[in-house]
């Protein structure tokens, strides 16, 4: 926090006063910097997984809540000094006020204090989006359960990721008599290179001075694009085409299974399912999770026998988001009328480059010719940088017309 020049200070009792009460309330904004960076640290030691542990969750918010607040305090303290100082507000406007002037001051110190080897936080314009609390999955409207949840993430260190794909498994393990020839097995692997994609979009130009004043909004469109980077990723797991700059998606690869129900039959939707599972747990996977658009979901929950009885009660248990024991994911992108059973925990990987995160810009242009800044306006971006890749294509299978 910038302090105005050391011969002013103490000139008379009313200064002495108002310095006293900015140092106050600057020490009081520091403890609660401290305490923030003392939680975040213990949380980081403890592996802690925000997305699941909401109490150290709301611990830390209210930790951050306590230093905006303080920090605002500390702000107009500093200000009200420095006015008195210089007989006016000329310097008031140098040291700013609320959010943007705590990116100036001690604000700045401790958005700072979020980078390091575990966190990153941006602190350019008039507003902090700390990609901290890109964990929190659960927290994104709308969505309870997103198929990456069932995926296995590492860490890719370059933009070009190598795995093998396995392509044959033939067990002929069989009895052999003493001396005799033991059979051949044939497990066949190729190498796959998946190049790092950035998924990503941006917002319409909005007006800044509503970002500024309206702290929910900023909260609504992190949230918004968030949701919407992990939409465009579960989109590309399912159904990426392989063409850049597409990712190759379970139903776009090679040796994915596929059952089509027998709709001429009368065949169920849910009897087809288990079929897909019976033809995965043939090749030696059990699966953990199937995959539907919401209406399809919707048809299976509410299908009902002559009595008017509910089809799915026994098969569904006690829990109505799991089918034949397995976490149903509803999905908006997969296609209407197919479904994607799968053992997706040791099937498919996704590697992140780059974590979901959000940026904002105030210059440039804003889709037309004008520039950015000089109409005040701001452009927020949304993107992730991953890849992936399915390394046992058995472990999958496709349900067509369910």
């Amino acid at each position: 926090m910038p302090h105005p020049p050391a011969y002013v200070t103490g000139l008379d009792s009313d200064l002495g006063k108002l310095r006293a009460e900015f140092e106050g309330k600057d020490a009081r904004a520091r403890d609660y910097r401290v305490a923030f960076e003392n939680a975040r640290e213990k949380a980081i030691a403890d592996r802690v997984d925000l997305a699941k542990d909401a109490d150290r969750y709301r611990e830390l918010q209210d930790l951050r809540k306590r230093f905006d607040g303080a920090s605002d305090e500390a702000q107009e303290a500093l200000g009200r000094w420095t006015d008195a100082v210089s007989g006016g507000k000329g310097h008031r406007a140098a040291t700013g006020k609320g959010r943007e002037g705590r990116l100036d001051g001690i604000g700045k110190a401790f958005i700072d204090s979020l980078g390091g080897k575990e966190l990153k936080a941006l602190t350019t314009g008039a507003s902090v989006v700390p990609s901290f609390w890109d964990s929190r999955i659960r927290d994104l409207p709308q969505r309870q359960l997103f198929l990456r949840s069932l995926i296995p993430t590492l860490r890719a260190d370059s933009d070009l990721v190598s795995f093998l794909r396995q392509t044959v498994a033939t067990h002929a393990a069989a009895p052999v008599a003493a001396g005799g020839l033991k059979p051949t097995s044939t497990y066949t692997v190729e190498r796959v290179d998946q190049p790092v994609r950035v998924i990503a979009h941006v917002t319409e130009a909005l007006d800044r001075s509503l970002l500024s004043d309206q702290d929910a909004l900023v909260d609504f469109l992190d949230q918004q694009l968030r949701l919407g980077v992990l939409l465009g990723l579960e989109q590309q797991i399912i159904s990426g085409s392989g063409t850049a700059p597409n990712l190759r998606g379970i139903l776009n690869t090679v040796g994915v299974g596929s059952v089509t129900r027998n709709v001429a039959g009368n065949e169920s939707r849910t009897d087809a399912i288990y079929r897909a599972l019976t033809t995965v747990r043939l090749n030696f996977f059990e699966p953990d999770g199937i995959v539907l658009h919401p209406n399809d979901w919707q048809e299976i929950r509410l299908q009902k026998n002559l009595d008017g009885d509910y089809q799915t009660g026994d098969v569904i248990e006690a829990d109505p988001d799991r089918l034949w024991g397995k976490e149903i994911i509803t999905s908006p992108v997969i296609t209407e009328g197919t479904a994607l059973v799968g053992a997706f925990a040791v099937g498919a990987t996704i590697w992140e480059r780059e974590e979901n995160r959000v940026t904002f810009a105030e210059t440039g242009l804003g889709g037309g010719t004008d520039e950015l800044f000089v109409r005040n306006l701001v452009v927020w971006r949304g993107e992730s940088r991953v890849a992936f890749g399915v390394e046992r294509p058995a472990a999958f299978c496709q349900v067509l017309a369910i």
